[in-house]
Formats: structure tokens, C-alpha cells, sequence
């Protein structure tokens, strides 16, 4: 009964589901301050609709990650290239190919030329597409 009664306020059931344990935990921490002025169903019920409530509100506002990308504005492509993992016979296929990039401070001319490196990062980092490129400047 609790779980169709938050899938009235909340987009999934996976959602509702979610919300039935915060209604409980709710209703754990709180019966202390029960008072008796309603049924005790009534009182569960009723901090079960204020959970489901501020939740289906939260994720009203809440995009799927997936939906981020749409693909009429770019075609799809890859973010790393397919060759930088190992091949499906390797058993660790799907894994980089070279774990961890070199340390530039290892080597004195890249030091020198650091940068300038920069500035060649910054500047392939621009040609990328919109998508890519937020991500790599949130990051």
C-alpha cells in the first residue's frame, strides 16, 4: 500500500521504493514524538506523502545522464580511441592498454616545455565538441 502510494508523487518504482525506506526511517526516528492525535496508519501515511512529495520534487528538476547527449547536435564518436585498450582476446580486455600516463617530470625537455604543452591542451581541449569539452573543464 505504502509503495503504490509514493509511485503517485515519484517518477519509478525503483524511486518509490527508495521512499518507503525513508518513510520508515522517518517513522522510526519520530515515534518517540507520536502524539496520538491520529491513527498510527494515518501518521505513517502521512509522513510517507511528505517524503514522496519533496522527492518527486527533487527529481522533476533532474535530468537523466543519458539525455544529456543528444545526437542531432553531434554524431556520436568515441571519447578515447578504441586502440588505447586491449584487444578482446587479451584477458583483460576493456582494460587501457598503458595503465597511467608518463610522468612529464621524468624527462627535462618536457619540463622546458611544459608550457607550451599547456597551451596545446587548452587549445585541443576548445576543438572538442560541446559535450566533451564540459566535461573535461568540470573535471
Amino acid at each position: 500500500m505504502m509503495l503504490r502510494m509514493a509511485q503517485m508523487y515519484v517518477p519509478s518504482r525503483a524511486i518509490a521504493e527508495e521512499v518507503v525506506q525513508d518513510a520508515w526511517l522517518g517513522v522510526i526516528r519520530g515515534v518517540a514524538r507520536f502524539e496520538g492525535r491520529s491513527s498510527l496508519k494515518t501518521w505513517i501515511f502521512r509522513i510517507l506523502t511528505n517524503s514522496a512529495k519533496t522527492r518527486g520534487v527533487r527529481e522533476s528538476r533532474m535530468i537523466p545522464f543519458s539525455s544529456a547527449w543528444n545526437p542531432r547536435d553531434e554524431p556520436y564518436e568515441p571519447a578515447v580511441p578504441p586502440e588505447r585498450f586491449r584487444s578482446t582476446s587479451d584477458p583483460y580486455s576493456r582494460h587501457w592498454a598503458q595503465p597511467y600516463p608518463r610522468n612529464w617530470d621524468e624527462v627535462p625537455e618536457q619540463r622546458l616545455l611544459s608550457e607550451e604543452t599547456r597551451q596545446l591542451v587548452l587549445d585541443a581541449v576548445d576543438k572538442l565538441p560541446a559535450s566533451q569539452k564540459e566535461v573535461i573543464t568540470l573535471r
